[in-house]
């Protein structure tokens, strides 16, 4: 087991300066620089981020150490204090006791089983989303992207808020991307202006970040007048009461919360979903079986919940899209305190990178990494500890993941019983790592109606 520096070997290694280290190569090509590093086999990656030194943890052990054996020494990292401009102290960006309590509220509202009583609405924003693309039928080519996120947006704005945002959702997303492309921006920036400081850029910002406010500030008074008896998620919130101190949460972790709902939740879903037709498109064995299933399953109705776990081969083909294309393609830690990992020495408050993206693609874990093959996931075959964490690991698991899973699989059945997704033959798509791994530039399809 070994940890490699990265060196000025062009042959080999991406080109490192005296002032900047690997950082031009990173914000030209973060997957790219990622990922053929991990590939010489190395199990610990150090790179230099200007003055910063960063380790990429690709052994699958030590990833465990980081996230789960010795989580109190790794912190949520540098991109996390940027994300904090945008979305508060949500659960995503929050640390220590604060996240602990507001993990104790937000956790019974997630829960699978607390979830699946939701799948009618998740259903009813699936069939508006159907009907989209059956509008679409025999019309030119369009972008799949921006109708994977309404519909994701859709499913958000059902079960969380209880408001149909459908008629806003354009002008909602768009304040979300731009601000969300701001963000990313500055995770990148080795000098971060001051939040107070006033560039114009920054003046857009923080007027962004107010559209958003009057959106939840709305909702939350919407509720207050309706009562208790809401079923969504943020009434759910709104009745939680900590066990241990009997307090609720304020109007502003409220809103935090339910800013990393909007922004985390439905990015990734949207992003997650439109991958899957990428591949499917280009994947006819793998389209027609889903397509078997679905039929035999479900065939005209809707998916009601005891449908789920009969839609197998759907999850595979979820699992092993998100294998390819995870929507969270990598996550940042801090060290506290300087350690140790089997032998690798890791200073204080070191950058630690553990890439979903990198784990998923490397031939050590993956035969034939780059093969679309939803078979890797069924039943009895084994899936290495962290080789595969699209959502994470450890406590800190991202909290949406049934969620997310639930619209995508419910979208995915009902959209393959009635339509196949056709790429448009010509494009080079390339995976763009943002807030989310999106793809790019754009997604064009057609949409034929099966017979």
């Amino acid at each position: 087991m070994r940890c490699v520096s990265v060196s000025l070997n062009r042959k080999t290694r991406p080109a490192s300066t005296f002032l900047l280290g690997h950082l031009a190569s990173y914000r030209k090509d973060p997957l790219g620089l990622f990922l053929d590093a991990a590939l010489e086999s190395a199990d610990i990656v150090r790179f230099r981020m200007g003055y910063a030194p960063l380790f990429l943890i690709v052994e699958p052990r030590y990833i465990k150490h980081v996230l789960q054996e010795h989580q109190s020494n790794y912190v949520k990292g540098v991109s996390y204090q940027s994300l904090r401009l945008l979305l508060g102290d949500g659960l995503l960006t929050a640390e220590g006791d604060l996240w602990r309590r507001q993990r104790r509220l937000i956790q019974p509202a997630f829960l699978k089983q607390a979830l699946i009583g939701k799948i009618d609405i998740v259903a009813r924003c699936a069939w508006r989303l159907v009907e989209r693309l059956g509008a679409r039928l025999g019309a030119p080519p369009f972008d799949l992207v921006p109708e994977m996120m309404r519909f994701a947006f859709d499913v958000v704005g059902q079960t969380a808020l209880g408001i149909d945002i459908t008629r806003e959702v354009d002008d909602v997303e768009g304040v979300f991307a731009e601000a969300s492309q701001f963000v990313y921006e500055r995770m990148q920036s080795v000098v971060k202006v001051p939040e107070w400081w006033p560039t114009r850029r920054m003046r857009r910002f923080h007027s962004l970040c107010r559209s958003l406010d009057a959106l939840i500030v709305r909702v939350i008074e919407q509720h207050r007048l309706v009562g208790a008896e809401s079923s969504t998620l943020l009434s759910v919130l709104m009745r939680a009461r900590d066990p241990e101190s009997g307090a609720g949460m304020s109007d502003k972790q409220l809103r935090d919360e339910l800013l990393t709902l909007l922004g985390a939740g439905y990015e990734t879903s949207g992003d997650g979903l439109s991958w899957i037709f990428y591949l499917l498109s280009a994947a006819p064995d793998v389209q027609q079986r889903l397509e078997d299933e679905v039929d035999a399953q479900i065939g005209d109705r809707a998916p009601a919940a005891g449908d789920l776990p009969t839609l197998t081969y759907a999850e595979q083909v979820i699992d092993e899209s998100w294998r390819l294309y995870p929507p969270a393609w990598a996550f940042t830690r801090s060290a506290v305190a300087a350690d140790v990992i089997d032998g690798h020495q890791i200073p204080k408050n070191a950058i630690v990178v553990l890439s979903p993206y990198v784990n998923h693609r490397h031939r050590r874990f993956w035969p034939e990494p780059d093969r679309f093959d939803p078979g890797r996931f069924a039943s009895g075959r084994e899936i290495p500890s962290f080789a595969y964490f699209p959502f994470g690991g450890g406590a800190h698991m991202c909290v949406g993941k049934h969620l997310s899973l639930l619209e995508v699989k419910v979208a995915l059945a009902m959209i393959a019983r009635r339509f196949r997704i056709r790429l448009m033959p010509g494009q080079t798509i390339r995976p763009e790592p943002g807030i989310a791994l999106r793809p790019a530039p754009s997604l064009m399809v057609t949409v034929e109606a099966r017979s």
